[in-house]
């Protein structure tokens, strides 16, 4: 599919096919990782090409710096070849790599996938996930995209400072495993008294 986009669109254009805890369930002899790993939702399956990715992260109130639990996030990515293969072509919210998440009372979330890829069409230096939406009661929804500063080329960090649109993490790689964390801040919505955890 063609992807004639400015870089407004390339960077929002695209979140994860969720596999549940069955997927997890079909694999009757569970890799390292996963033992490792029971608490992340599992975007991308054990056979999934690309390197695997954990995020951790824990969303916060702005305004009282506490966790906020029950935060529905809905995340999504290009596989290892920077495809999303939609089931909708026209919305790559619908891609095969996506996935549910919600806070625990301690405001904590995690998902395990694999690195996403470039895109085959543009320059090096925009791997990222999309969080499509984040949502909780009494505070303003909001979306964004996770970037990882080792691969940020010079317009696309600048376009995420700018607009605040992208989220830079670190990276860190063990034993074959890349892993980043992640603070989600939530504004309160007016005239709300911020709840937390």
């Amino acid at each position: 599919m063609p992807r004639a986009r400015n870089l407004a669109g390339l960077l929002l254009g695209g979140v994860l096919a969720a596999n549940t805890p069955s997927v997890l369930a079909q694999d009757p002899s569970p890799s390292p990782l996963q033992a490792l790993d029971p608490v992340a939702v599992v975007i991308a399956s054990l056979d999934e090409p690309g390197m695997p990715l954990r995020i951790d992260g824990t969303a916060i109130d702005q305004a009282t710096g506490e966790p906020v639990a029950g935060v529905e996030i809905v995340v999504y990515q290009a596989d290892d070849g920077g495809g999303y293969e939609p089931t909708d072509p026209s919305d790559e919210s619908t891609a095969r790599l996506r996935g549910d998440l919600v806070t625990d009372p301690e405001g904590h979330f995690a998902f395990r996938t694999v690195l996403p890829g470039e895109y085959p069409d543009q320059p090096p230096g925009n791997r990222h996930v999309h969080v499509h939406s984040v949502t909780a009661e009494g505070y303003e929804p909001r979306g964004f995209i996770i970037l990882f500063d080792d691969n940020v080329r010079d317009e696309v960090r600048t376009w995420a400072t700018s607009t605040g649109f992208g989220e830079i993490i670190e990276l860190t790689s063990k034993d074959g495993l890349l892993t980043g964390s992640l603070e989600i801040t939530l504004e309160p919505l007016p005239g709300e008294a911020s709840s937390g955890a």
